[in-house]
């Protein structure tokens, strides 16, 4: 960047200035340092114009401060990039902490070494006294903080950014497509229609036996984060043992030649069932949730509540199995009255059919 060379001539001319003044050439070990001190800020303000913006605002995966929890303790110091981007999340998950300076010459850098195993003063380096952990890399750190103390760790911005900015641009354009991919036009009306009938019915049996189902695609990123997210959440809410993710591929991606046999109607009928082209495609116990974003996607519903609700408070769900044999049997049931309507319930009683009898059922 522009900065980061203005950075560098900065240094470049205080080097020279020096060697100037001083009438003598540095020193390798002057120029280690020199090299180093210029790595570190280049470093930290190219940081810094990537990451412009974050750790300015609470985000909407923070969670309710907790009056009984204790401030969590981080080691930290300014100039280091890595300490910044745990500073970052602190703020953005508003969570209290108190934040110990270890910079150089500082006594609290013996006191970071002494509690860790290394003896090193590497920051930074989190306390927790709530769950009795210590850990230091800024990585762990963060992943340490999202699963705690967060509602759900935050897809990539870059997704984000999709979705508001470029998906609604092509909305139109996929459900125009959609019904094309899916043979509409290829073949008759009628097989066109049947074929979008089975779509649809295989949907139906599968969110009606499964609690938590998503449709995705294998190369998108957008379904990667959505069943990443999912998974937290069972952890989050200890379902992991009662409730699973059903993934339903329908292929690589939704272009011809990537989409699996049978995606294409599938996708059809997701679309007429739900008005929602684009995956990922999440179902809690037979209800549509939408795809990761929007007013009424995952991460809404995560957001105000709805997602746990619903997972919770879901009825049991049965197995296709026993959905085939209840369906049959309402069928010999419909069937045992119809023939008894129209045959006027016996004992002498008038055989005639009756339009309006058959028309009930």
């Amino acid at each position: 960047s522009r900065f980061a060379a203005d950075a560098l001539d900065s240094a470049a001319g205080q080097a020279q200035a020096k060697t100037h003044v001083e009438g003598v050439p540095l020193t390798p070990s002057e120029m280690a340092k020199d090299v180093q001190g210029l790595v570190e800020l280049v470093g930290g303000q190219t940081a810094g114009l990537f990451r412009s913006g974050r750790g300015e605002t609470v985000s909407p995966a923070a969670m309710p401060s907790v009056s009984t929890m204790k401030p969590l303790i981080l080691y930290s110091y300014e100039g280091n990039q890595f300490c910044r981007l745990v500073r970052e999340v602190f703020t953005e998950l508003d969570i209290v902490y108190e934040l110990r300076s270890v910079g150089k010459l500082s006594p609290r850098r013996s006191e970071l070494a002494a509690r860790r195993d290394d003896q090193s003063t590497q920051c930074p380096y989190l306390v927790d006294p709530n769950l009795g952990i210590e850990m230091g890399e800024s990585k762990d750190i963060i992943q340490h903080l999202y699963t705690n103390y967060a509602k759900y760790t935050p897809p990539s911005e870059i997704l984000q950014w999709a979705s508001d900015v470029l998906v609604p641009y092509f909305r139109n354009f996929f459900a125009a497509v959609s019904p094309i991919q899916a043979g509409a036009g290829l073949e008759s009306h009628a097989e066109f229609q049947q074929d979008i009938a089975q779509a649809t019915a295989s949907i139906e049996r599968t969110i009606q036996s499964h609690p938590l189902v998503i449709y995705t695609y294998d190369l998108s990123p957008f379904c990667t984060e959505a069943k990443t997210i999912l998974q937290e959440q069972l952890e989050k809410m200890s379902l992991t043992d009662e409730a699973e993710i059903h993934e339903v591929s329908l292929g690589y991606e939704w272009v011809p030649g990537l989409i699996a046999e049978g995606g294409a109607q599938k996708r059809q009928a997701l679309f007429e069932m739900t008005g929602q082209t684009s995956l990922p495609h999440v179902f809690v116990h037979g209800q549509s949730v939408g795809g990761l974003f929007g007013d009424d996607g995952l991460i809404a519903c995560i957001q105000d509540g709805t997602f746990a609700n619903m997972l919770k408070s879901g009825r049991p769900m049965q197995s296709y199995d026993e959905l085939l044999t209840d369906a049959q049997k309402q069928k010999e049931l419909l069937d045992t009255i119809k023939t008894a309507v129209n045959q006027g319930g016996g004992g002498g009683a008038s055989n005639t059919t009756n339009p309006m009898q058959l028309e009930l059922f």
